[in-house]
């Protein structure tokens, strides 16, 4: 435990703000590739491609889908059916990810970024028969400001995340109800309520992560540094290096050059005038 708290010291020491797809995010890849290679491991670093835009295409169609919801109760025959195709949206796309045929959302220019992979071969007279690989993860580039994690729902955002798919198909029903001439206005507008309701998880998650692309940095998430510490400190645990990490030294400020003083005349031989003999006339 003790190793982790000298970790998170190096990493708050070494790392500053880390943006995924920056410079200092490679920095800070290779920092931690060079702390993981005191371990008596091998450490890499690999390159990938994301979308830059890829967490902004399921916020739209979420907002899209609470729009169609609202629209679809306002009795006029063209925006009910608008309506109903903009909030069975997200139900399809729901249903397409439960049989595994998720439809890729990613537009827009590439963004390149990097993980740190740390190998252990396991060879040598400690290794037993039947070992396995483990893989530990911790991701260490610095988020975007939530303001949804600094509120009193914060606790039940993984809740929300859960509920968000059933709730998508009780939107495109509520919709698809409005459809129905047959059934009585009272019920239909029950349902169209509820509908609205329904699109509201969806549309809290989409509205956090529409303001992440505009927000600034934090300083640190607790899943960022800490995790990776605490990474490094199992690592210690098990391949020990005996090495403890220490803070970079604060840089020494340069000396400041002499103030000049006036320039003397030169010489007429290109030289300065030797200084008079002490006690010589004035």
């Amino acid at each position: 435990m003790a190793m982790t708290h000298d970790y998170l010291d190096y990493l708050n020491q070494r790392v500053g703000i880390a943006p995924a797809n920056s410079q200092e995010e490679l920095q800070a890849a290779e920092t931690i590739a060079s702390l993981m290679g005191q371990h008596d491991v091998e450490p890499a670093i690999e390159e990938f491609d994301v979308p830059s835009v890829s967490g902004l295409v399921p916020a739209i169609i979420s907002i899209a889908m609470f729009l169609g919801a609202l629209v679809s109760g306002f009795g006029v025959g063209v925006l009910t059916l608008i309506g109903f195709l903009l909030a069975a949206v997200p139900a399809v796309l729901a249903l397409l990810r439960a049989f595994g045929r998720e439809p890729s959302l990613a537009i827009g220019p590439s963004a390149r970024s990097q993980n740190v992979i740390a190998v252990h071969r396991a060879t040598g007279p400690l290794v037993v028969k039947g070992s396995r690989p483990i893989v530990v993860v911790a991701h260490y580039d610095t988020p975007h400001e939530n303001f949804l994690y600094s509120t009193a729902i914060a606790p039940y955002l993984p809740l929300v995340a859960r509920v968000s798919a059933p709730c998508s198909y009780a939107v495109a029903a509520c919709a698809f109800v409005q459809l129905l001439g047959f059934i009585p206005a009272p019920a239909r507008i029950v349902f169209w309520v509820l509908g609205i309701l329904a699109a509201l998880p969806s549309v809290l998650l989409a509205v956090g992560a529409i303001y992440e692309r505009v927000s600034p940095c934090t300083l640190g998430a607790n899943d960022n540094k800490a995790s990776v510490a605490s990474l490094l400190g199992v690592m210690e645990n098990v391949r020990p290096s005996g090495l403890v990490p220490t803070p970079r030294p604060a840089a020494e400020p340069e000396p400041e050059a002499p103030e000049e003083g006036p320039e003397e005349p030169a010489s007429e031989d290109g030289g300065y005038p030797a200084a008079e003999p002490a006690g010589a006339p004035i």
